[in-house]
Order: C-alpha cells, then structure tokens, then sequence
C-alpha cells in the first residue's frame, strides 16, 4: 500500500499544467498541481482536475477502435470493432 507520484502534464488542451499523479496499487487515488512546475507554476485548469474521473469512468474507451462502416456497407450504423484483430 504505497503511494507512488508521478510528475506530468496534462494532455486535454494547449495550457500543459503540470500535474502531481498519485498512485496506489496501480490505481490513480489523486491529482493535484505540480508546484514544482516551471511552465504551470502550480496552477491547474478545472480539466485538469477532472482528469481522475475521466480515468475512472467506466465507459471510456480502453482499446482503439477502428469503424468498420466503411470497410463492409451494409454493417449497422456506427459498427466498429477492435483494432488488432483481421483488417479488411
């Protein structure tokens, strides 16, 4: 039961606020601002604060995907499958 922070910056938009991950037992239990941060100085935008949820939210895609609408007409609106699988 070890906590573990990882430094880095957040992906969602343009400002890169420096973000203080924690982690414990290979789950994200936090996310702060990193004040050590020379570019953010410690601040973090409200998407940076919700980054954990998005994490955790049990919709969010955990595998690409690839539309297969195109590949094979017929199919149902919006098909997709996996990508890794047999390709077109």
């Amino acid at each position: 039961m070890t906590d573990t922070t990882h430094n880095r910056i957040c992906p969602l938009c343009e400002a890169c606020c420096g973000l203080a991950i924690t982690v414990r037992d290979g789950a994200v239990t936090q996310i702060r601002c990193d004040a050590s941060d020379s570019f953010s100085q410690g601040y973090i935008c409200p998407k940076a604060v919700a980054l954990k949820d998005l994490h955790n939210d049990p919709n969010r895609l955990r595998t690409p995907m690839i539309n297969t609408l195109f590949a094979n007409p017929v199919g149902a609106f919006g098909c997709s499958s996996r990508l890794g699988g047999r390709r077109g």
